[in-house]
């Protein structure tokens, strides 16, 4: 379980094909011990951890299985992009977000960012097989973030990012058109 709150970011190294791994570089990974089998929630999908070497602390290979390349944007990133990171969490620690799975239900495309006083407002719209799922005034995760839906209207919900969030995800780089 994690709560969409970031803790770190990460840039991906690399994803090989043949052996479905995707390397993730972060400074998070060598201050923390992580075991293979460790859950890591990476852009909001729980990652089983794999593979680790000596030489690189900083580094941590995923499995990527077939249903997370077709339902997430994993696999489709470059080498140096940026990537969110939270750590499952462990017994005792703070539910500042809300409960999160890491299992992706589909990708939304960002539509509109606008300035508001203190904060931005992002604009998606989703595909109408999600329309269930997404109320206002409820939660939601977009790249693993803990936000809540703002508005909704259509196909499309807002959320208001305040700074704290623009400054430490990576939602700030994202442009109109992005998923």
């Amino acid at each position: 379980m994690f709560t969409g709150i970031i803790k770190a970011l990460g840039t991906i190294k690399s994803f090989a094909e043949d052996s479905c791994v995707l390397t993730v570089k972060s400074p998070f990974f060598s201050r923390r011990a992580f075991l293979v089998g460790q859950s890591v929630a990476v852009d909001g999908v729980c990652l089983t951890a794999s593979h680790f070497t000596d030489r690189h602390p900083d580094e941590i290979g995923f499995d990527i299985g077939l249903e997370t390349r077709n339902i997430s944007l994993l696999t489709k990133k470059s080498p140096g992009d940026m990537v969110n990171i939270e750590p499952a969490l462990l017994l005792g620690d703070a539910l500042d977000g809300h409960m999160v799975q890491g299992h992706v239900d589909g990708v939304a495309q960002l539509r509109e960012v606008s300035s508001q006083q203190e904060w931005a407002v992002y604009t998606f719209s989703y595909p109408p097989a999600l329309a269930p799922y997404i109320v206002k005034k409820g939660s939601i995760t977009v790249d693993g973030v803990s936000l809540t839906v703002n508005q909704l209207q259509g196909n499309t919900f807002s959320v208001c990012l305040v700074q704290h969030t623009l400054d430490n995800t990576t939602l700030s780089s994202k442009l109109p058109g992005d998923f």
